[in-house]
């Protein structure tokens, strides 16, 4: 018998055959898009959770590592082997010399002097200026090249110390130019090579800049460049190529390295290929194997990316304990003083965007607005070679 339309339609086989209406489409389509949303946001905002975790993660390992780069700086401040920087109470004069003519660059040691002055015979090193600071980098002298890699309104500082390592002589001084060791100092084994070097007594030392020969086992003050270039008679500066206190100096005299270092913020390229904020370490003393090319200054080195600010203030016990700016301990001729460092830090992510909208910030006095992490940290380093 065949079906009419109307009962074809009513039929459950028809019935089963039918699709979605408009309303059921709709209302599944929002159900969907809900849940889609919901999967999307617990997404982003994991992501973002993860993103901000992971930056912070960064900043703090960051400032850890900037604390034991500097600390283990200004922990060797002042550092010469066994003999410590110092004012000889019979003589009134430093215990550490700068000798062998000019062992350091051609023509400037004054900032090195107790009395600033190269152009005498007299060449004390000053036991008072192992750290050297500077506020906002004023009073720096330092050649253009590095001086405009400077960030504004970030501190400077110069640490004087000899190396991490050193030998024993093997014996006295030969001839007052020349003594030995039994191992080489580590990056010290070319010959011929002039290197800024500190030999110490447990009463005194001297800064030399010594040619390196057998391997790194043998080292002569003689004939070593070592002469000022401006210096024309016997009389002059820079006319003195032995050791000072040869006689006092036996096997149970040290040698090591001469490598006084400086801290600056400036911009490096960053891990994203654009210039951020960050700690520079420069060795203040080139080492050179030919006398055109001795300088005081080497090509710094980036040691930590983001750090943003860098401020140092000086413990002074004389005047109670308090925390002063470099001028202030300038100005009061007081560096000998020192026996603390307190340094403070702003760290600063290299992602851009790790923040869901711009915040103000406050880095060194200055509001900030940017969707950056920050992270201010401050620590106090006891110099354990204090003058006196």
């Amino acid at each position: 018998m065949r079906l009419s339309t109307h009962e074809r339609l009513r039929s459950p086989s028809a019935r089963s055959q039918r699709g979605l209406t408009i309303v059921e489409l709709m209302v599944a389509m929002v159900l969907a898009l809900a849940v889609l949303a919901g999967v999307g946001y617990v997404y982003m905002q994991g992501k973002s959770g993860f993103r901000f975790q992971d930056n912070q993660a960064r900043l703090q390992e960051n400032a850890r590592l900037v604390y034991s780069i500097l600390s283990r700086d200004l922990l060797m401040a002042g550092h010469f082997g066994c003999a410590k920087p110092a004012i000889d109470t019979n003589l009134g004069v430093s215990n550490v010399r700068i000798t062998a003519s000019q062992p350091l660059m051609t023509d400037d040691v004054a900032w090195l002097e107790t009395d600033r002055n190269q152009t005498n015979r007299a060449r004390e090193f000053d036991p008072g200026s192992v750290i050297q600071g500077y506020d906002d980098g004023s009073g720096w002298q330092v050649p253009s090249s590095i001086a405009t890699r400077r960030l504004a309104g970030t501190d400077t500082i110069i640490i004087i110390r000899g190396g991490d390592e050193f030998r024993h002589l093997t014996g006295p001084v030969e001839s007052e130019t020349v003594f030995r060791i039994a191992s080489p100092l580590p990056g010290v084994t070319t010959n011929g090579r002039v290197r800024p070097m500190v030999i110490s007594s447990c009463s005194h030392a001297e800064i030399i800049k010594p040619t390196v020969q057998n391997n790194g086992l043998q080292f002569s003050v003689a004939n070593t460049f070592n002469r000022n270039a401006a210096a024309t008679g016997a009389d002059t500066f820079g006319e003195e190529d032995t050791l000072r206190q040869a006689d006092g100096y036996s096997a149970l005299s040290t040698v090591t390295t001469f490598e006084p270092v400086t801290y600056f913020i400036g911009l490096a390229r960053g891990s994203n290929g654009r210039d951020v904020p960050s700690l520079h370490r420069v060795v203040t003393v080139q080492n050179s194997s030919t006398p055109g090319s001795n300088g005081r200054w080497d090509v710094p080195d980036v040691v930590v990316e983001g750090v943003e600010r860098l401020q140092f203030r000086y413990l002074r016990p004389d005047v109670g304990g308090a925390l002063q700016t470099a001028a202030q301990v300038t100005a009061a001729n007081a560096w000998a003083e020192v026996t603390g460092v307190q340094v403070d830090v702003t760290l600063v992510s290299d992602d851009d965007g790790v923040r869901t909208e711009a915040t103000t910030q406050t880095v060194g006095g200055v509001p900030v607005t940017d969707r950056r992490l920050r992270l201010n940290t401050s620590f106090v380093i006891q110099l354990r070679n204090p003058r006196v």
